[in-house]
């Protein structure tokens, strides 16, 4: 779809957070979720620090359905701590953030649909990219 090279992503918050992360080339942080991505990983941090845990690995981030996706890696032992139930719950307020937040400027978003595929734009950039916006129920 040609319309997705309008879509930039922020390879600086990954690269920043490189630690973290278990392969960078499988991850895209949208340009206009930089601010959010940053924080989350900020969150992730104190979060393992506050509970003295190893930092989790993460495998993925992306955007997908017009949301933030940010997988970890799958540790049962990890997943039942303290820590691990904590990052779950970030991870799910960023998912949820997301979908108010345009992917391209960061300003205020809602889900656009176009020829089967999601984003969560502006009203501007949904204009400008010919999407329309999905109702809410």
């Amino acid at each position: 779809m040609e319309d997705y090279l309008e879509f930039k992503f922020d390879s600086q918050v990954l690269l920043d957070n490189g630690d973290m992360l278990k392969n960078v080339g499988f991850s895209d942080c949208p340009t206009g979720w930089s601010r959010l991505v940053r924080q989350l990983f900020e969150d992730i941090r104190e979060t393992c620090k506050k509970n003295n845990s190893p930092l989790p690995k993460v495998l993925q981030v992306k955007s997908k359905f017009g949301g933030l996706q940010f997988y970890l890696e799958y540790d049962p032992i990890f997943q039942t701590s303290k820590a691990g139930i904590e990052i779950e719950r970030l991870i799910d307020e960023a998912t949820k953030k997301s979908l108010s937040i345009c992917e391209i400027t960061g300003d205020h978003g809602a889900l656009h649909s176009k020829n089967g595929w999601l984003a969560t734009l502006c009203e501007a950039k949904a204009k400008e990219l010919g999407y329309t916006k999905i109702k809410s129920n």
